[in-house]
């Protein structure tokens, strides 16, 4: 999942499995981008035995 260009700088995001917050995520960590917005990246190994509808939920004040 990747989201950019957003500011203020607080966000929260979660990669999701059928509507629940998958615990082994790795982030990059919120990262500036050029033009003083931001952005964050993060992924999932996923189990192809894991079936089901996966989603990235972003909560930000904006």
């Amino acid at each position: 999942c990747l989201v950019t260009g957003f500011y203020p700088r607080d966000i929260e995001m979660n990669i999701r499995l059928n509507r629940i917050n998958i615990e082994s995520q790795i982030s990059s960590g919120i990262r500036p981008n050029d033009n003083e917005s931001f952005q964050l990246r993060s992924s999932v190994k996923i189990d192809r035995n894991h079936r089901g509808s996966y989603d990235c939920h972003v909560i930000h004040s904006s």
